[in-house]
């Protein structure tokens, strides 16, 4: 049984035709083969579908929940980030301005966060619209 277009809204909890239960998040019109976006994990890699790559469709969750859940958890790094961190990025929240010592040359990066789960480069930050990942020791102080 195949998922029409018709029948899938933001919110809608789908079954894949892998069996895996997932949440359409978007819909991108302007992409013919792949117009639906959907995660199957909250938190993980959103994936481009389409209707046919839907089993079922089981229920529709509440959008506006979803967006909550998104932000609370965002706002839990941050505190876990500032709280438990080392020294160095204390204090200090996403989207802030910090400067970085990367090859050589003093550089005002914004800091996208830090991950304890990646030893070598746990330290996120974008410069010049790229994102990137590094080491603690790159932060000026």
């Amino acid at each position: 049984m195949n998922v029409t277009i018709d029948q899938l809204t933001v919110g809608s909890v789908v079954i894949t035709r892998n069996g895996a239960i997932g949440i359409v998040t978007d819909f991108r019109p302007q992409n013919t083969k792949y117009p639906v976006l959907y995660k199957t994990k909250a938190g993980t890699t959103t994936y481009k579908g389409s209707p046919n790559d839907f089993t079922a469709v089981i229920g529709n969750a509440d959008a506006t929940r979803l967006i909550e859940v998104a932000q609370k958890k965002a706002e839990a790094v941050n505190v876990m980030a500032s709280s438990y961190g080392p020294d160095a990025i204390k204090g200090l929240s996403v989207g802030d301005t910090i400067t970085i010592r990367a090859n050589g040359k003093l550089s005002c990066v914004i800091y996208e966060g830090y991950n304890p789960r990646r030893p070598k480069n746990p330290l996120s930050f974008t410069m010049n619209g790229r994102q990137y990942k590094g080491s603690l020791n790159l932060i000026v102080k």
